[in-house]
């Protein structure tokens, strides 16, 4: 998810998406890169800053809670992930043989994809978000692709949300639930009820999905050009308990193959305006995208199955790795900066001359900078960080030579208690990533040096050794779509339905007031369990995993 709250007169409007563009079986999603302003006149903008990190906690917290709910030992979630699992590795070795025959005349894995707008602002990005339509006939939404969440939501037609909403009584297919739905995000949270619907992506069409409808959306994701926001992590770490929209395309075999990867391009890249929209970039389901990344793709495989986690061997500057920076990484989308535990953060910056501020994990560095190239290990592989991109901006007007780096010390948790960084769009505009529910068997996610990556070639590492950078030698830094697949058979097609009904009337509004709201909570659950999670157990369970 992106930060918010800053100044209306940088909220810019979401500029009109290009069409998809026809590429074969599958679905490309088209995604919109926003950027939030960073900098007042060079100077960092600290409640970017602030909302960002409050972001991360929050999600950090809600992640960890609702995996431990939804894989205890007995839960009905458990043999759900077996057979989605089971149905990604069917997935795999059905795309891998039509690969090999179409391997000769197709650059593209079989698939589809939707190109990107970009949403920037004093030249630096912060989120990506694109179009999705839900309901028969399809209401379209602009939608936050996040893999660090796993919850689908929009706004509902009761709330006072600015945003498109989605008129229920529009749609012929909706079902509607009494089940209560909440998410924190940052500095505010969203409200709501659990509904279910066809939701639809550049022409791939899942039924029955259950996403949440908000009464009442959190400020910080009000100040965002985006309506809603789509959770592609594990579903695992959904607050509805419910499989995710790609999950459930995985297992309707709607998509090609059992991966998506994302293309993050950057506003500069394609204009000289240090404000605006702009096409760039892509959201690929089903399919990989060649022409979006050079050499070769290196897997890494899934530690944990709630965030997109992977093991991070290390930090590198001037191609030499840093003693003690190997960590556990969850690759997140929704995520605008990168994050490390405090003791790794200490490391990096003892390494380059940073000076702790004492402020949320923040350090300064002199702005001429120490170092020419700055780069992430993973599979044995460094990832180069333009110094463009990971210069923030002056730390304040009275130290213009001191200046800030999007990557802060914060002790995060993985859903298993670990420890954790979290790497964000600041990372990922310099590759392209896959994110495989089955790569070889298992979950994985996949790099490559992105086309744009705004750097020289990657190099090979082995754990604390010293390889040759190929950034720029620079050391000073200047702060400033396919026909639409056929319908597949209802989730839940044989089952009664007990906890939806047909539209008759708008759902239940959800009460602002903390009493109201912990009151509701307390009546519909055990104390110790989110109120949508303990709903949905005993109203889906026998509905979806019978």
């Amino acid at each position: 998810m992106l930060v918010a709250g800053l100044s209306t007169a940088l909220i810019l409007a979401s500029a009109a998406l290009p069409a998809s563009a026809s590429h074969g079986p599958g679905f490309k999603a088209v995604v919109h890169r926003s950027v939030v302003s960073q900098t007042f006149n060079g100077v960092v903008d600290r409640t970017f800053l602030e909302n960002d990190l409050q972001r991360v906690k929050r999600k950090g917290s809600a992640a960890y809670k609702h995996f431990h709910f939804n894989t205890a030992p007995g839960s009905h979630h458990n043999k759900r992930h077996e057979k989605l699992q089971l149905a990604a590795v069917a997935l795999e070795k059905r795309g891998e043989e039509i690969e090999a025959r179409k391997r000769a005349v197709e650059k593209r894995a079989p698939g589809s994809s939707v190109p990107l707008t970009d949403y920037y602002a004093a030249g630096h990005d912060a989120l990506w978000f694109g179009p999705i339509g839900i309901g028969t006939p399809p209401q379209q939404f602009q939608i936050d692709f996040d893999t660090g969440s796993a919850d689908l939501w929009v706004p509902a037609q009761n709330s006072q949300s600015k945003h498109t909403k989605f008129q229920t009584g529009a749609s012929s297919t909706i079902e509607t639930s009494t089940a209560a739905w909440d998410i924190k995000y940052g500095t505010g949270e969203s409200q709501g009820y659990l509904a279910r619907d066809t939701v639809t992506v550049a022409g791939d069409v899942v039924p029955l999905q259950i996403f949440a409808l908000a009464n009442v959306s959190a400020p910080s994701l009000e100040a965002l050009p985006c309506d809603g926001l789509m959770g592609l992590g594990f579903s695992t770490i959904a607050s509805s308990g419910q499989p995710t929209w790609f999950e459930n395309a995985i297992t309707n075999n709607v998509v090609a193959n059992p991966y998506f990867s994302f293309y993050l391009q950057r506003a500069r890249d394609l204009t000289t305006s240090q404000s605006g929209t702009i096409g760039g970039g892509e959201l690929c389901f089903g399919c990989i995208d060649a022409s979006k990344y050079t050499g070769a793709i290196t897997y890494v495989p899934v530690t944990t199955k709630g965030y997109w986690e992977v093991a991070m061997q290390g930090i590198s500057v001037n191609g030499a790795q840093i003693p003690g920076t190997a960590i556990s990484a969850a690759i997140d989308t929704g995520t605008t900066l990168i994050y490390l535990p405090t003791v790794i953060a200490a490391a990096l910056y003892q390494t380059i001359g940073g000076i702790a501020t004492g402020r949320n994990g923040e350090y300064t560095v002199p702005c001429t900078a120490t170092f020419s190239t700055f780069a992430l290990v993973f599979g044995g592989v460094s990832y180069e960080i333009p110094l463009a991109d990971l210069f923030l901006g002056a730390a304040s007007s009275s130290t213009p030579n001191q200046c800030i780096l999007g990557i802060f010390g914060q002790d995060q948790q993985d859903p298993d208690g670990n420890p954790v960084a979290i790497i964000g769009g600041l990372f990922l505009k310099a590759v392209y990533s896959i994110y495989s529910y089955s790569n070889n068997g298992a979950p994985a996610v996949g790099f490559a040096k992105s086309i744009t990556s705004g750097v020289g070639g990657t190099t090979t590492s082995s754990g604390g050794s010293s390889g040759s950078g190929s950034g720029s030698s620079s050391s000073v830094f200047k702060a400033t779509g396919v026909a639409p697949s056929a319908p597949v058979a209802p989730i839940a097609s044989g089952f009664e339905i007990t906890a939806f009904s047909t539209y008759s009337q708008p759902g239940p509004a959800v009460a602002t007031d903390s009493a109201a709201s912990a009151a509701a909570t307390s009546s519909a659950s055990p104390s110790h369990l989110p109120s949508a999670i303990a709903i949905v157990l005993l109203a889906f369970a026998p509905l979806l995993f019978a």
